[in-house]
């Protein structure tokens, strides 16, 4: 290459010398003795500048630009050299030198442009493997995202594309995505959407009562439930767990205010579910003592309520335990069966389908002094899992109280031996370094105050904490979209 443009500069040369003739020069003849030949030196497009004069020893050399556009992938124009490999005297435009006695060569000086990796990490992955990438990218070059072509997997979970954050507060991107390189590495992680199997579920357990699960639930499902359902629900203390969480959840996030609005009095507000907040008589279902038809107070005061005309539309009942233990819950699982028959569509109270009662079943709180011993009679555990049993069998919602307090918030470890009254768990997540107020959970409030409130019994013991009252409120607005039409599914 260099022979052939300093060849070319020759003949440049002499046919500058011809079409000037004899007239005067600046250089004369017998003086002309270098060139200065520019050389590409590994350029992949434009052409090096020519030079057309001739230069006698310690004439001036005035350096050309790149007016040819040389450029080289990869890398960036920064002047001319006398070495290839830049190791010698380095000029830029205009600049000048004496010229030698010898042709001089200028080889294009170039700089390598910075470039970053893209980087693909499995976060948690429990299998497969992440994307290879060994490519180098400069500022603003685009990049094409890759797809899960290592097939990695994730106990419990399904892969959901990339996140620039671990923890999926970034910006996602999938397969076939581009992005522009900035002025640092990336780090794409894998995103992991938990598996949670609710379509045609009807037990709110700990698996439903999370906020992942509830901000899933489709929008036109929580708008069908505040505008469909008319809800009788009644109990003691304990039953206030879900009005204090449900109260609380409305000042939790932008838009729970009128995502999760209700009302608690019987008396119904337009864009809020209806509830009827110890409408009817019969205290709780702990109060279980049978007449002669064996039928409890809560059963009496489920008819009477039903029958009167002034409450035609509650088309959902709920009642709730004080303490399930030492409880024979047969005794609920035959007056709650017999209820349900009777105010269903076709039954002996002449419902429709348009005013059809759906019963939501109930366990009792967690007592874990028996833990999961199957052979403790009546206790809170083997009396939640005949609720559970019976309620699956048939398909009936059951709000699941013992299942929220003994598995943990935060990992979905089992502690059958936590306490509803006091929940050292909860404590424990309510109260960890990373998690934080109005983002991981809320404080409940009094349903009717709004004043910030423990849900109760919470705070008896040493670990007082709010996740009791959140959960409550989760699972409770899961089931009330599921009995409003929605089918569980996301």
């Amino acid at each position: 290459m260099t022979v052939t443009l300093k060849f070319m500069a020759i003949l440049m040369m002499i046919a500058v010398v011809l079409v000037s003739g004899c007239g005067d020069n600046t250089t004369p003849r017998g003086e002309i003795t270098s060139i200065v030949i520019y050389d590409e030196n590994g350029a992949t497009g434009g052409s090096v500048p020519l030079d057309s004069d001739a230069y006698a020893e310690g004439e001036t050399v005035t350096v050309l630009s790149n007016s040819g556009d040389l450029l080289r992938t990869g890398y960036t124009f920064i002047g001319w050299n006398t070495e290839s490999d830049g190791s010698g005297d380095t000029f830029n435009e205009r600049q000048t030198f004496a010229m030698d006695s010898e042709d001089v060569v200028l080889f294009a000086l170039w700089t390598a442009n910075p470039t970053w990796t893209v980087t693909y990490h499995g976060n948690g992955a429990t299998d497969g493997s992440v994307p290879a990438t060994s490519a180098n990218y400069e500022e603003g070059q685009t990049i094409s995202v890759l797809g899960n072509t290592g097939s990695l997997e994730q106990t419990g979970y399904t892969f959901n594309g990339w996140n620039t954050s671990s923890d999926g507060s970034g910006t996602s991107y999938y397969v076939g995505n581009t992005l522009s390189m900035g002025t640092e590495n990336i780090i794409l992680y894998a995103s992991w959407t938990e598996v949670i199997p609710t379509e045609g579920e009807t037990i709110a357990d700990h698996t439903i009562a999370k906020e992942s699960v509830l901000r899933r639930i489709p929008e036109s499902a929580l708008t069908a439930a505040r505008n469909t359902l008319h809800i009788l629900y009644c109990g003691t203390s304990h039953s206030t767990q879900v009005m204090t969480g449900m109260k609380g959840l409305e000042q939790y996030k932008d838009g729970d205010d009128t995502r999760f609005a209700f009302s608690y009095n019987g008396v119904p507000v337009a864009g809020k579910l209806d509830i009827h907040y110890n409408g009817a008589s019969g205290t709780d279902l702990s109060n279980d003592g049978v007449d002669e038809n064996g039928h409890t107070a809560y059963f009496r005061g489920t008819v009477a309520y039903l029958d009167n005309g002034s409450y035609a539309d509650v088309n959902v009942v709920m009642w709730s335990w004080c303490s399930i233990e030492g409880h024979n819950v047969q005794t609920y699982l035959s007056n709650f069966d017999e209820l349900s028959t009777m105010y269903r569509a076709g039954g002996s109270k002449g419902r429709t389908s348009d005013n059809a009662v759906t019963f939501v079943w109930m366990t009792g709180y967690a007592r874990g002094s028996d833990g999961d011993d199957p052979d403790a009679a009546h206790s809170p555990y083997n009396n939640h899992k005949a609720i559970v049993d019976h309620c699956r069998a048939n398909g009936y919602f059951c709000l699941d109280y013992w299942s929220q307090d003994v598995y943990d918030y935060g990992d979905d470890s089992y502690n059958p031996y936590e306490s509803g009254n006091d929940n050292v768990q909860h404590y424990n997540y309510q109260n960890s370094e990373d998690i934080i107020e109005g983002v991981d959970w809320f404080p409940c409030r009094n349903w009717t105050s709004g004043d910030i409130v423990y849900p109760a019994h919470t705070n008896e013991g040493s670990h007082p904490q709010y996740i009791t009252g959140n959960r409550r409120a989760y699972a409770a607005w899961w089931i009330w979209a599921r009995i409003a039409g929605w089918d569980g599914s996301f």
